[in-house]
This record gives C-alpha cells, sequence and structure tokens, in this order.
C-alpha cells in the first residue's frame, strides 16, 4: 500500500504515463477533475482558473486566496489518506514529501519535443503557437509551486524518481513507476509518518470518495 504523486511538464506523456501506473498497480487516479470536484463541493469553484492564469495563490494575501489554498491542501492529504492512490499534479510532491510511504516522481522531456508532442495531440500547425502554450504552462505550475509551498520547481532532491521521456517511452516509464512503488510498498522504515495517520475529517472523507465515485472511469 503506497501513495505515487506525479509531477510533470506539458507535453512529456506524464498524465498517459500516471494513468497507466495506476491501472497496473490497480490504484485509485486522482487528477485536477478530482480534486476540482472536491473542492466544488465547498463551493471552491476558481482553483483551475487561479492556478492557469500562472499566479501562485499567495500572491494576492486575502482570505479567499488563504481559504482556496488551505482547502486544497486538506483536499489533497484526503486523497492520499484513502491509500493505494495516483495523484498527478497540483503541487502534491511538495506537500506529501515527508511521507514514508509515498513516492514522488517527476515526468520530463526537452522543450522541443514537448512543443512538438502538444503541437501534434492538439493540432496546432503553428509551431510557435504551440511552443508558447507550452511555455504558459510551465510558467504556471513554476509560479505555483514556488510562490504557494515556497520550494523550487526543478529541486530534484525533492522527488524519488526523476523519468525522461525523450530517452525512456512512455510504456516504459509506466512499468517503471510500477516497479518503484512495488518497492515502496514492501519496504518498512520506523519513524517517518505514513499516510494511514492522515487525520480527515468525515464530511471531506465523503466528498473525496462521492468525487471518486463520480470521476473513476477504470
Amino acid at each position: 500500500m503506497a501513495v505515487l504523486t506525479i509531477s510533470r511538464e506539458l507535453g512529456s506523456g506524464g498524465r498517459t504515463a500516471a494513468r497507466k501506473a495506476a491501472e497496473a498497480l490497480g490504484y485509485r487516479f486522482a487528477d485536477k477533475k478530482l480534486i476540482g470536484t472536491i473542492l466544488g463541493e465547498y463551493g471552491l469553484i476558481d482553483f483551475p482558473e487561479e492556478y492557469d492564469a500562472g499566479r501562485g495563490v499567495w500572491e494576492y494575501f486575502d482570505p479567499r486566496a488563504q481559504e482556496l489554498f488551505g482547502m486544497l491542501n486538506r483536499a489533497v492529504l484526503a486523497i492520499a489518506a484513502t491509500d493505494e492512490v495516483v495523484i498527478l499534479g497540483r503541487g502534491c510532491y511538495a506537500l506529501l514529501g515527508g511521507y514514508e510511504d509515498v513516492l514522488n516522481a517527476r515526468i520530463k522531456a526537452p522543450f522541443p519535443l514537448r512543443v512538438a508532442r502538444v503541437a501534434e495531440r492538439e493540432g496546432i500547425s503553428d509551431p510557435a503557437a504551440a511552443a508558447e502554450l507550452v511555455r504558459q504552462s510551465d510558467k504556471a505550475r513554476v509560479s505555483f509551486v514556488e510562490s504557494s509551498y515556497g520550494v523550487k520547481w526543478n529541486e530534484a532532491d525533492r522527488f524519488d524518481l526523476v523519468l525522461d521521456t525523450s530517452k525512456i517511452d512512455v510504456e516504459t516509464a509506466a512499468s517503471w513507476l510500477v516497479e518503484a512503488v512495488g518497492l515502496v510498498e514492501m519496504s518498512r522504515p520506523e519513524g517517518g509518518p505514513r499516510v494511514s495517520g492522515i487525520e480527515v475529517d468525515p464530511t471531506l472523507a465523503e466528498a473525496v470518495e462521492e468525487a471518486f465515485a463520480k470521476n473513476e472511469t477504470f
């Protein structure tokens, strides 16, 4: 039993690798849609817009921003507490990095390759437009993580595993993630916190289960 978090760059194939790993492990899958469903139950429907705008919510220093970010963290912790789950994005590695049974992975690829992949996937014929889309996505991820959690986006020591899909295909990346999670499941380190010890408000726990029921596709 473990939790896998995956931080990825747009066009890296990280989402596909995360999905395939979850399927192979028999784990549930949590992404921005599921997290948005949970936050929506509490009337916090504007997080996706704030995140995608490339602004860290802490830049506003207002009660609404504080509430939004605090609830995001509570939701992520509640998802992690369910165990046997793959959590994609939203800076989860920064929040869950201290847990012994959490494996934090980063999926990356060189910028030109990511641009080419995004252009093909989105049907964008203008290379400059595709490059700008990837650049803005990178900016949003960096801004959110660095301004919200106070950690550098590219700090390698925040991750247990970093995979470059220009050298390792997505299928292999997914299989390596599965293997790494298996090793975490077998390990029994002493002294560190585990996700089973996360205390979750019963109402929030119910909202998490309802969100999984609405969003689960496998």
